[in-house]
């Protein structure tokens, strides 16, 4: 899970390589495979196709800005006037997901129109120089897939907004929101469904599963109808997609970037192992934790680069690639919450170089030793990065240089059996942003940030933006990192910025305190004089609070129920005999959960709200209880009840 795009550090570490032979094993799993052949397709058929150049686009119309996902636009806005920016207008946000009420790029059609889709999953659009909301449109959640866990996002194309639900692909009018196609349910609902920006490119919607328990999938959909072209199985063996109670593999949580030939670049996420699976069951994962290249027309592997093999971390490559050219040759820089930084030959898939970035304590390697049962593993084991650590969010690229967001936070296994390891309190975290030469991988300035960086880096002119879960945006000056302009959000914030002409937009997505308020926040060079409008907030057809329960009965034994991250604490463990059970919860944590058990469970409660679940219990016995918010239960939020 990502607390960003699922809900995803400082000292400088060189790598660590214990001996020849890991170095060997290193270059031997790691490698590249299959064909290195080009696609012939030419990659400027469709709108929204931009070429292969480096040029910042004007239009911020696709997730990561152009199909490179350079994440680089231009505008006015540059140091010499980023102080003058005031807040022109707010939109309320009252629908939330698994972490927190919104985390993807708006992205913004050709009238200036702005589009978003919340973690709550409503798609809406507004003006964007008064952030009037003219359509909103809510494809409801279908019962038993997983709740909203992010980035999400949509592009828009041709007059045409593409997103998704977790559990299939839609296409929308830009001008009216009217539903234009939906395809079929394309996701089960074990595991992870859609939480992924699609990239559009040549009559191709691209996009992915963030993991299945039988191993994430890649699709091409055709853009007019919805159509499914092809598919790719992000776990190569069949034996790795269910072997050893692995909890899902593969997956892809951000954009692919598409090549000038029409190659699709997709960062593939990670598998759910314990350290007892990796040594015990060593196993490479193909394609899990690795950049992969496909041919467009029909979804074929031409060339894949593993970072981590035998992976038992959850050191997702999940981060969207980003195409560009150094050196005379065509190049992709990828990285994930290993806290690497790679650069491949675009062509071939060979390692140039890669880089750490952020905060490591030596275990960098393990899951190699683990694969040549080498690993001698001791619990308690804290490692560096955590899985909500590491590069959690997305790059940006301009001008030979990328820049980093990082997150400096631990996780820990208490013992050998646990799938994902238990996170050090979110709001511990401290942040970087990392300047890398794109032809050397040589770090070229490093900004530590008091808070977590979980925004996408943006670079328009001579800035580069961020946010950090402390609810500040932050622009970063590209020469030196030094801190140029800062201002306070509403609320914490895991959401990225968009720039768009002479106005910045970003939100305060992520409540951690009372009074603290979820809204999208435009600020302008040329804010009305009379001060911020707030606009209405976007409305759905459905809920999306879930603050209310089945149930509000108070009959019988009542159980008070604390959640946070990532624990429940019941006033008691057992009932002393069957009968009805009212479990009152409170979420006492800084993003949403419910409870279920028996058979039933609540809403999803957001932070500071609560829910009643009256469940009725016919005979003695035990019953587990756990949070179904994808990842939350296996980073401790089970346990067991008793009755009788």
């Amino acid at each position: 899970m990502s607390l960003i795009n699922k809900a995803r550090g400082g000292g400088r570490w060189a790598v660590i390589l214990a001996g020849a032979g890991v170095v060997a094993a290193v270059l031997a799993v790691s490698g590249c495979g299959g064909s290195s052949s080009s696609s012939a397709s030419s990659t400027n058929k469709s709108a929204g196709s931009r070429g292969t150049s480096t040029r910042a686009v004007t239009t911020w119309s696709l997730p990561n800005a152009d199909l490179q996902n350079t994440r680089a636009v231009s505008s006015p806005i540059n140091s010499t006037n980023v102080s003058k920016l005031r807040v022109a207008w707010r939109i309320p946000l009252t629908h939330a997901g698994g972490f927190g009420y919104y985390a993807n790029t708006p992205v913004v059609g050709p009238d200036g129109t702005i589009y978003f889709q919340d973690l709550g999953y409503n798609v809406f659009a507004a003006n964007s120089k008064t952030g009037k909301v003219l359509w909103t449109y809510h494809a409801g959640h279908m019962s038993g897939m997983p709740l909203g866990e992010g980035p999400n996002g949509v592009a828009v194309v041709g007059g045409t907004v593409y997103g998704e639900m977790p559990a299939y692909a839609f296409a929308l009018s830009a001008a009216t929101g009217k539903l234009l196609w939906r395809t079929a349910n394309l996701a089960a609902k074990q595991g992870q469904g859609f939480n992924i920006a699609p990239q559009v490119h040549d009559g191709r919607v691209y996009l992915s599963t963030s993991g299945q328990l039988n191993g994430g999938l890649a699709y091409a959909l055709d853009a007019k109808t919805g159509k499914v072209l092809w598919r790719f199985q992000e776990t190569k063996s069949p034996a790795d997609r269910s072997a050893g109670g692995t909890l899902g593999t593969g997956g892809a949580w951000n954009t692919p970037a598409i090549g000038p030939d029409g190659t699709v670049y997709f960062g593939i996420a990670n598998p759910y192992r314990s350290i007892d699976q990796a040594t015990e069951h060593p196993t490479t994962l193909l394609y899990n934790d690795s950049t992969v290249a496909l041919t467009p027309s029909s979804g074929k592997l031409k060339w894949y680069y593993q970072a981590i093999p035998n992976d038992f971390h959850d050191w997702d490559m999940q981060v969207s690639p980003i195409y560009t050219e150094t050196g005379g040759q065509p190049v992709i820089v990828d990285s994930g919450k290993m806290g690497y930084v790679y650069l491949m030959n675009a062509t071939t898939g060979k390692l140039l170089w890669k880089t750490p970035v952020g905060k490591h304590n030596g275990h960098d390697n393990d899951a190699v030793l683990a694969l040549h049962h080498k690993l001698h593993a001791t619990v308690p084991y804290v490692y560096y990065p955590g899985t909500l650590g590491g590069v959690e969010t997305n790059m940006a690229l301009s001008d030979g240089v990328v820049y980093v967001p990082i997150n400096d936070l631990s996780s820990t296994f208490k013992n050998k059996t646990e799938k994902i390891g238990t996170n050090a309190a979110i709001t511990k975290g401290t942040g970087e942003v990392v300047a890398l030469s794109v032809a050397t991988g040589k770090v070229l300035w490093d900004r530590h940030l008091p808070s977590s960086a979980y925004g996408d880096a943006t670079v328009t002119n001579d800035l580069v933006f961020t946010t950090t879960l402390d609810g500040k945006v932050t622009a970063l000056s590209r020469s030196n990192g030094a801190i140029v302009w800062q201002k306070q959000l509403s609320a914490g914030t895991n959401s990225p910025v968009v720039v768009n002409g002479d106005t910045l937009i970003t939100v305060a997505s992520f409540p951690m305190g009372k009074g603290q308020k979820p809204e999208i926040v435009a600020y302008s060079l040329n804010a009305p004089a009379g001060g911020a409008k707030t606009q209405t907030a976007p409305t759905s057809s459905s809920g999306g609070s879930g603050t209310t329960a089945p149930s509000t009965s108070t009959k019988g034994t009542a159980i008070q129920v604390q959640a946070g991250e990532f624990f429940f604490k019941l006033s008691a463990q057992s009932a002393a005999k069957p009968g009805t059970v009212t479990f009152a919860v409170k979420n006492v944590g800084h993003v949403a959960h419910d409870f279920r058990i028996n058979g039933k469970q609540t809403a999803l409660i957001q932070p500071g709200g609560t829910a009643n679940l009256a469940v009725a219990f016919t005979k003695s016995g035990k019953y587990p209880y756990l949070c179904t918010v994808p990842g939350h239960a296996e980073a401790g939020m089970k346990g067991v009840f008793t009755v009788g």
